[in-house]
């Protein structure tokens, strides 16, 4: 993978929430990817604790969230969601991924994604990680008219919560290194004053 060797590396954030720790560890497994291709570690971020003000101080902005009840955030977004929407995320790049159950709520499975996508480009974010449908083998009526859909795409990376190890960590190794790709090809935007990261 090539890496522009004269441009500052992105300073990474994985913000996610998680209730029963599914997402926290889809998260985890996120970040070991990501430190395994760029030698850096990203900043975890659980947005039920974060302050939402450092986490979005970062380049790129990877947020999870599992889909609850009727194709809503997890309960730890309900008040991070609107001070996200508050931010100025312009020059920010923004990825969204989340765990879901497509067989008990095929109707909502991964909405979470895009409120979390739509809220950060209404901010000013620029949208990465699209994933491609046909990567998962799923059934494009699935996601006919959701949130989560785009085109032939997903807005970012959508497990299921019966997806095996070994499929899984295929997903998100191919994710990671999309994003690596994206950011690198992004222009390079004005680094922000402080270097004050969460988790550090």
């Amino acid at each position: 993978m090539k890496v522009d060797a004269h441009r500052p590396a992105p300073r990474v954030v994985v913000a996610y929430g998680s209730t029963f720790g599914t997402t926290e560890e889809l998260a985890r497994q996120l970040a070991d990817a990501l430190a395994a291709r760029t030698g850096r570690w990203p900043a975890l971020a659980d947005v039920a604790f974060d302050d939402m003000e450092r986490i979005v101080g970062h380049d790129v902005l990877i947020l999870g969230s599992s889909t609850w009840d009727e194709g809503e955030l997890q309960p730890a977004w309900d008040g991070a969601i609107d001070a996200l929407a508050r931010s100025d995320l312009r020059g920010r790049r923004v990825a969204v991924f989340g765990c879901g159950d497509r067989a008990g709520y095929p109707d909502t499975f991964g909405d979470a994604l895009g409120i979390l996508r739509r809220h950060a480009r209404a901010a000013g974010a620029e949208p990465i990680g699209a994933f491609p449908l046909h990567r998962l083998g799923y059934d494009p009526d699935l996601f006919a008219a959701y949130e989560v859909r785009s085109g032939d795409d997903l807005v970012g990376l959508i497990v299921d919560d019966e997806t095996d190890d070994d499929a899984r960590a295929t997903q998100v190794a191919w994710w990671c290194d999309l994003l690596i790709r994206e950011w690198d090809e992004a222009p390079p935007r004005e680094r922000i004053a402080t270097d004050e990261t969460v988790g550090a």
